[in-house]
This record gives C-alpha cells, sequence and structure tokens, in this order.
C-alpha cells in the first residue's frame, strides 16, 4: 500500500541511504567531531556542550543557550584557519569552508501596522537614467495621481509610487525628474523606513538583537516569514454600501475565512503548483501551501526584487518562496505538527494488537500499553478529556470559539542573499525594509486579494469542526470498549480495519492532508468519492459494517496484486508502529482464522496453510525469540573473553550489529546464516555461541515442510 507512511525501521535505513550519500564519510566526520569537542573544551564552554567521551552516533545531546552557542560559533570560527592547515593541501578541510544554518522557529514577532504605511505608495519598477529620460507621463499616469488622497486608486497596483530605496525615481505632470531630486526622495524614503523600525518595538528588538549577535558580512542569506492575520466581521447596514472603518470598530458578526479552492486555482497556472488542505471535509474550502506566491502578488514581487537588484548592481538578492494560507484554528489545537494527538494513529496502535500475541517484546509491549493509555485518557487521570484525541482538541477549539480568535493567517517566505548586497547596503535595516511594502498591501490593497475568500458565519465553521470531533470521540471510545470486553482477543479483523478507518479519517480531517487517505482501501470503501463530491466521510456498510457485530465482506475488499491477500490497513499501520515483526504475525494470524476448516479440504488449502504457518508465524517468532534470548545473554554481568578479561563495550556493539543484520537478513534460518552469526559472536565469548546439533538430518523438520507444501502447490 504505497499511500502508507513507511516503517519506522525502513524509514530509518532511508535516512542511513541519505546519509550515506549526502553526509560526510565516517572519517572525516570523526576528524570533525574531534574539532567541535576541542572548541567545547575553551575555559569558556567546556562542561555547557560537546563532552570528550561522546563519539558519533552516539545518543548523547545537550541543549546550550544561545549565547553559549554564538561564542562556539566565534571559537570555531576563530580556530578554523590553524585547524585546517594542519591537514594536507588536497584534504577535504582545505578545499572547504564551514558554514552555519540558524534557525529560529516560532518567535512571532508582533509588528503592530505603523501610521506611517497609511502615506506609503507601494513600491514600482525603478527606472534607470536612460528610461526615465525617455519617458512622458500620460494623463492617469502613477505621476499624475501624486496629489491622491489615501484610500483612492488603491485596486491592483493603481497607487501613486514612492519607493524605499536611495535611487528611487520621482515623475511629475511636467515632465522627467533629475538626479539631485531623485536622491532627495531617496533619502526621504529611507528616513520614513527607518523611523518605521524604530518605532516599531518588535522589529526595533529584533534588528538590535540580530546585530548584536551576527555579523552580516559572514552571513550568506537569510530568510523570514512574514505573517499576515486577517480578522473578520460581517457589519449589518441594511445596504450594499461599503463599511466604515468606525462601523467595524463598532462591533459586528465575528466571521471564519477560509480559501475558495475554485478561487486560488485562478492564482496559479497549474493545479500542482500548490496543495489544497480540506478543512472539515470540505471538498471546496481550504488552506492552501505553494511553493511560490499567487499571482495577486507577482506585480509587486517582481518590483521590488528588481529595485532591489538596482540597489546593488544588478545582483539577484531578492527571492520570494513558499506561500501558505491556513486558518488560526490549526494553531488552537495544536502547537506544532508533532503536537496533534489526533494524527497519531494511537488508537490503531493500541487497539489493533491482542494482548496474547507472542511477538511482543518489552519494549513493543511498552509502546502499546502507553497509545492506550493516552486514547483513554489515563496520561491526565484527573481530567482525561485533556489528553484524549480529538476530546482534547475540541476543548482547544471551544476555547478558541468562544475567544472569537478565529482569524485567516497567510505567510509568505522571504530571502535576501546577503552576501550579494552592496557594503553599504549590507545591513538588517536592509534584510527588515522588505517587509513594510508587503504589510502596506495587506492593509491596503484587500481588493486585490479578498476575492480567493469564503467568509462563513463562526456558528457554522469551525463550530462542524467540533461537532465531528466529538462524532471521532465517541467512536473510537465506543472500539476501546470493545477492545477491553473482549479480553486477550482483541478486535477481529473487521472491527481492527473500522479502527485504522477511523483513525485516518480523523487525522485528515485535521491537516486536510490526502496523504491521510489510503485510496487502495477508501475507494473501494466509497469514502474517497464521498470526501471528494460530498464532503461526508462516508463508509460503505455493505463492505465494512461497524455495528456491534462487525462485518468485512472479503470478496469486495481490496487484495494485493502480487500475494492475492487483504490489504489490511491497520496491518499496514502495526507495521509503521512496532515493525515488520509484529504485523507480519498479525496478518498471519487473520490469515489462519479466514481459512478455517477450508483449507483442509483440498491439499493446496493445505500447503497455503503450512506456508502461512511457517513464513508469517513460526519464522518471524522464533527469529524475535533467539534475538531476544542472545542479547540478554551478550549484556548479562560477568561476560568474559577467551583470555578470561571482560568484554569490551566495542566488542558488545560489533555483537549487538550482527544480531541485528542476522534479524533483518531474509535468510536468517540458512546454515550459513546462523554460521556466519554464530562465528561473529564466538569470536568475542564462547559462552555466546549457538550450539549445533548433529544428531538432525541435513534438512530439519521446517524444511521439510517447505520443501513439500512448495511441490504440492
Amino acid at each position: 500500500m504505497s499511500e502508507l507512511p513507511t516503517s519506522a525501521s525502513r524509514q530509518r535505513e532511508q535516512d542511513e541511504t541519505a546519509s550515506a550519500k549526502s553526509g560526510l564519510p565516517v572519517q572525516l566526520a570523526r576528524q570533525l567531531g574531534g574539532y567541535i569537542t576541542f572548541i567545547f573544551q575553551n575555559p569558556d564552554l567546556v562542561g555547557r556542550g560537546v563532552e570528550p567521551c561522546w563519539r558519533p552516533g552516539s545518543q548523547h545531546s545537550q541543549r546550550i543557550n544561545s549565547d553559549a552557542w554564538a561564542l562556539f560559533q566565534e571559537h570555531f570560527m576563530d580556530g578554523w584557519s590553524e585547524w585546517s592547515r594542519k591537514h594536507a593541501e588536497a584534504s577535504f578541510w582545505r578545499q572547504h569552508l564551514p558554514a552555519f544554518h540558524t534557525y529560529d522557529y516560532g518567535a512571532n514577532i508582533e509588528i503592530p501596522i505603523h501610521p506611517a504605511l497609511s502615506t506609503l505608495t507601494r513600491e514600482r519598477h525603478d527606472l534607470s537614467d536612460d528610461e526615465d529620460s525617455g519617458h512622458e507621463d500620460k494623463p492617469g499616469s502613477s505621476g499624475s495621481q501624486a496629489g491622491a488622497p489615501v484610500g483612492t486608486g488603491q485596486g491592483r497596483g493603481e497607487t501613486p509610487n514612492w519607493l524605499g530605496s536611495d535611487t528611487a525615481s520621482s515623475r511629475s505632470i511636467a515632465g522627467p525628474s533629475s538626479g539631485p531630486e531623485r536622491g532627495a526622495e531617496g533619502t526621504q524614503a529611507n528616513t520614513a523606513y527607518d523611523q518605521m523600525i524604530c518605532e516599531s518595538e518588535g522589529l526595533r528588538k529584533l534588528n538590535e538583537e540580530l546585530s548584536a549577535r551576527f555579523r552580516l558580512n559572514n552571513i550568506s542569506a537569510v530568510s523570514y516569514a512574514l505573517a499576515m492575520c486577517i480578522h473578520t466581521l460581517a457589519v449589518d447596514r441594511g445596504d450594499d454600501a461599503q463599511a466604515t472603518e468606525g462601523e467595524v470598530e463598532g462591533g459586528g458578526q465575528v466571521r471564519c475565512l477560509l480559501i475558495d479552492r475554485n478561487q486560488i486555482a485562478r492564482e496559479y497556472r497549474r493545479t500542482r503548483d500548490y496543495t489544497f488542505y480540506s478543512q472539515a471535509f470540505s471538498p471546496l474550502y481550504s488552506n492552501i501551501s505553494s511553493r511560490e506566491p499567487p499571482s495577486f502578488l507577482h506585480s509587486l514581487l517582481s518590483a521590488m526584487q528588481g529595485n532591489m537588484s538596482m540597489r546593488n548592481d544588478g545582483a539577484d538578492v531578492l527571492s520570494f518562496g513558499y506561500f501558505q494560507g491556513y486558518s488560526n484554528i490549526k494553531r488552537a489545537v495544536r502547537h506544532s505538527a508533532g503536537d496533534l494527538l489526533a494524527t497519531k494513529g494511537y488508537a490503531t496502535a493500541g487497539l489493533t494488537v491482542p494482548t496474547k500475541d507472542a511477538c511482543l517484546g518489552v519494549a513493543t509491549s511498552r509502546k502499546r500499553e502507553r497509545a492506550l493509555r493516552i486514547i483513554r485518557g489515563q496520561e491526565t487521570a484527573d481530567a482525561p478529556e485533556e489528553s484524549t484525541p480529538f476530546a482534547r482538541e475540541r476543548r482547544q477549539l471551544d476555547v478558541a470559539i468562544e475567544a472569537s480568535e478565529v482569524p485567516y493567517r497567510l505567510e509568505q517566505v522571504v530571502s535576501l542573499n546577503t552576501a550579494r548586497l552592496l557594503p553599504h547596503n549590507r545591513t538588517f535595516d536592509t534584510v527588515l525594509r522588505t517587509i513594510f511594502q508587503l504589510m502596506r498591501f495587506f492593509a491596503r490593497e484587500r481588493e486585490s486579494y479578498i476575492h480567493i475568500f469564503r467568509s462563513i458565519p463562526i456558528d457554522i465553521f469551525p463550530t462542524i469542526l467540533g461537532a465531528y470531533m466529538r462524532l471521532f470521540e465517541l467512536a473510537l471510545a465506543e472500539m476501546e470498549g470493545r477492545y477491553t470486553r473482549a479480553g486477550e482477543r482483541g478486535l477481529d479483523m473487521a472491527q481492527s480495519e473500522g479502527v485504522a478507518v477511523i483513525d485516518r479519517l480523523g487525522g485528515y480531517m485535521f491537516s486536510g492532508f490526502e496523504r491521510h487517505l489510503p485510496k487502495s482501501v477508501l475507494r473501494p470503501l466509497g469514502t474517497v468519492d464521498s470526501l471528494r463530491t460530498r464532503g461526508w466521510p462516508y463508509i460503505d456498510p455493505a463492505v465494512l459494517d461497524l455495528d456491534r457485530m462487525g462485518m468485512l465482506d472479503v470478496s469486495k475488499w481490496p487484495r494485493s496484486g502480487e500475494t492475492g491477500r487483504l490489504l489490511l490497513l491497520h496491518v499496514a499501520e502495526l507495521r509503521y508502529h512496532y515493525g515488520e515483526r509484529v504485523a507480519s504475525s498479525r496478518e498471519g494470524e487473520l490469515l489462519l482464522a479466514q481459512m478455517g476448516h477450508d483449507a483442509f479440504s483440498r491439499p493446496k488449502g493445505v500447503a497455503q496453510l503450512v506456508k502461512v504457518l511457517l513464513e508469517d508465524l513460526w519464522v518471524p517468532q522464533t527469529r524475535g525469540f533467539m534475538a531476544r534470548q542472545i542479547r540478554r545473554r551478550l549484556h548479562r554481568a560477568g561476560l568474559m573473553d577467551e583470555a578470561g578479561l571482560p568484554v569490551s563495550h566495542g566488542a558488545i556493539e560489533a555483537c549487538d550489529a550482527a544480531i541485528g543484520e542476522w534479524d533483518q537478513s531474509k535468510d536468517a534460518f540458512t546454515w550459513a546464516s546462523l554460521e556466519r552469526l554464530t562465528g561473529r559472536l564466538s569470536a568475542v565469548s564462547h559462552s555466546l555461541g549457538i550450539n549445533v546439533l548433529n544428531i538432525r538430518t541435513r534438512y530439519d523438520c521446517a524444511a521439510d515442510m517447505i520443501r513439500v507444501t512448495s511441490r504440492s502447490s
């Protein structure tokens, strides 16, 4: 099922592969680690970071404050030249320079709208002297509107020209401006920008902190996201006239904004240029994200890019990348993506593994028990709703609705290649100046972008989202009750699939991300088509009935094209949470139950039954048992080597790696694989060896059974 996330072990393998392709070779990593350790032995940093006993690949970590981090960077760069000269001329360290990536997520510095924004005009493409000398203003041009009052001609770039730059051009009806006038206006514009930065407490503090902490000459690029929170009120005037600012401030009905899918589609050339995140299962209203800005920003951003380039001798300095829009409801129900309980699949992880499963080790059992505690609300026993999935999010949503805190948030990422700035422009003032043109656009040119929104009364959205949360909360509570009453048997196949489907739909309800919808399973259930056409999480009861008895029609359920087995959603989830061993055991158990007595009615059925018993149950369970027993023997106290000395930590790690390789191998029970494992373990200590009994025939019973059943099938 390609739509499902990979297992944790598979993800680790992919990460290791990616690291092998893009990371440092082991030898270079050790050299760099040694230099970092040396820096932290400085008297100013000792005990505040990496310690000499740490090694690459270990799990050690330590948090340091920003002052210690800045001090580390300073010592790191000051000593780099001397350290790199110790290596050969052709070495990696002599041919490369280090770079630090500083990331400050969630700072959320508030920038109040400055009064000067009311007189700030839209930035336009600045003209060079050659272009400006041949230009003649025409009636209706920006030059003829220089005296227009604020609030007129503000639609889609029809505002007067006023550039915040040193080379801003100023034109009048009489003709082109002279050089001195242009320089005077540029100075005036710079003064206005500087004034807004100084009088905005958040920006002023940010500017001071950045200037004190970083040397901009040593920084190659700076990126930040400018977020605009849009609040909406409906004012009842009884006519179609536009509400005045005083009427809005006097009160009105709070409304919630969502982006209209049909409207945002007009802002991009192709549908694949943006991602649509459905809200509360709506196929039309949503949040969005894109790698590029929408078209209503193109004119302004193009002018800003061109003017920044002209002020820096044609260098490509300014760029605008990732753009997203989302309802602040998302921030109300979770602080970060990892904080949303409803998308973690805790119900599937806790309720679909029978208590009697022999493949569950200690770590796996603890993980399952934690998942059960979460879905039962036992993490906060005095107030279960505060930690139960869906109930927790519903409570937080109710708080946001009661406070009418439901604005819509638009974010635009701004990036500056500061290394290409001219020396006199390389300041944090230059970095921050871009903010004001975007603030002005969203504050004064509302008609340029308001068409992408749909205004919804707050008692419809997000109230309907809270109703869905309650529905999913009750559904999972019912499934948890069935699991408890079933005892060791746990939930059957139909009910387990029901839990997995509910989990997936619940995650999709919050995120709107189609990755939560495995179409290979949900399309036969009618769920995918229902969501796209009606916005309702429908499950066809003829295929999966979640009534008290629970029923799954295997004749209509999707099957794997390779093996012909049922594509079980909860098995794929177990593979993600617990790994291949638990998932295979669960799948084999369900397959045996599905075969029943019919397996013995014909030889082919018996062969399939034995194949499932051996490959899906006996092999993974025996492999898990052997790995646990060998590791238990390896880590027991008093383990001695052949010379009678305690086994070193490095030797134990090597044995652990050998056991892991054997455990993950596909031919774990071949003689070659077992002898290879025994040889590596016996080289460390004879007590770790596996005694091979020679009293059996060349092929043991299991191998004979596999061979015979394979022939008969």
